[in-house]
């Protein structure tokens, strides 16, 4: 009974720190898919003719990253912005930022998760230009 008492606390760290680093790759994985979404929504409006502002793109990343499966609502935060000089002659360069606080275990003792970043550029061209 000894030793179960001695070993309890660093099973009890274990299992905390391993569920902690599961909702952490979860979290990544949702964050770089969720900006591959918006990405893609972005370039199929484009092709269409329908220019979205950097407004429409943020509220459109906010709504698929509180939606299912992603379920990304604490503390989201989006940007979009225009690049001054895009990269590819023709295109409409946007760059778009998301950011994300991972939610901890351990929030309760005053250990908050990380902030994870996911970046990329969006390269948006409209059928017909040159």
């Amino acid at each position: 009974m000894l030793e179960f008492a001695l070993l309890s606390p660093l099973l009890i760290f274990l299992l905390v720190g391993t569920l902690q680093v599961g909702v952490m790759l979860q979290s990544y994985n949702a964050l770089h898919h969720v900006s591959a979404d918006v990405a893609r929504h972005a370039m199929v409006q484009y092709a269409t003719g329908n220019h979205l502002d950097d407004t429409e793109l943020t509220l459109f990343a906010r709504g698929k990253a509180a939606a299912a499966p992603y379920m990304l609502t604490s503390t989201l935060v989006v940007t979009v912005t225009d690049t001054a000089t895009p990269q590819i002659a023709g295109t409409t360069e946007k760059a778009l930022t998301i950011t994300y606080q991972i939610p901890s275990f351990l929030s309760s003792m005053g250990l908050n998760g990380p902030r994870i970043t996911d970046a990329r550029p969006l390269f948006l061209t409209t059928p017909g230009a040159t």
